[in-house]
């Protein structure tokens, strides 16, 4: 699982976080598996910034690999 931290996230489903920021987990291969709060440090965590669109309505970005 990798993890990563925007400001914002819309699901695939169009469901805009309505908390800032939030950590987002995707699996190995890419897949979204859903999103929190990110209320303070967590470990593994990736910070992109930004929104992350997965609605469909935009590109999904490519992301930065976790080692």
């Amino acid at each position: 699982m990798k993890r990563y931290g925007y400001h914002r996230v819309i699901t695939p489903t169009g469901e805009q976080s309505s908390v800032s920021p939030v950590l987002v987990e995707m699996s190995d291969e890419g897949a979204f598996l859903g999103y929190h709060p990110l209320v303070g440090e967590e470990p593994r965590v990736i910070w992109v910034g930004g929104t992350l669109d997965l609605s469909g309505s935009q590109p999904v970005p490519q992301l930065p690999n976790q080692r």
